[in-house]
């Protein structure tokens, strides 16, 4: 029963993932995957290249709070992707919250991080720092 309910959802994954179109939203989720280094750069007609949280001193201090949250993930044995759903799914005023994902394997790691309990003291520092970046 599990594995065909995982097998659905991961075609609806696909079939919801081809029409939903991509924004800033989409871009900052990017951030959080790690995967950008501080001397990169993109093309124009890249939408990163005139997305305000790609651009300059912006994008290093984007990297530098990825890399303080990856601090803080790593104790928890999570993603910072995953902190963040985990974090977003904690706030009373929020029922749901649609990750990303082009793959079947990204639909099951943005799960992994739920069910973890941080102490109380870890949103307080996040949004502190999230404080000093704007």
């Amino acid at each position: 029963m599990r594995l065909r309910w995982l097998r659905d959802a991961r075609a609806d994954v696909h079939r919801i993932g081809r029409h939903v179109a991509h924004d800033n939203v989409d871009a900052a989720e990017r951030l959080l995957t790690g995967k950008y280094a501080p001397e990169a750069t993109f093309p124009a007609g890249d939408v990163r290249a005139d997305d305000p949280l790609f651009q300059e001193e912006r994008f290093h201090r984007n990297l530098e709070l990825v890399e303080r949250l990856r601090g803080i993930a790593q104790n928890y044995g999570v993603t910072v992707a995953q902190m963040a759903l985990n974090r977003t799914l904690r706030r009373p005023a929020v029922t749901v919250d649609i990750a990303g994902a082009k793959r079947p394997a990204q639909v099951e790691e943005n799960v992994g991080g739920q069910g973890r309990q941080f102490s109380a003291d870890e949103p307080r520092r996040i949004q502190t720092w999230l404080d000093d970046l704007a």
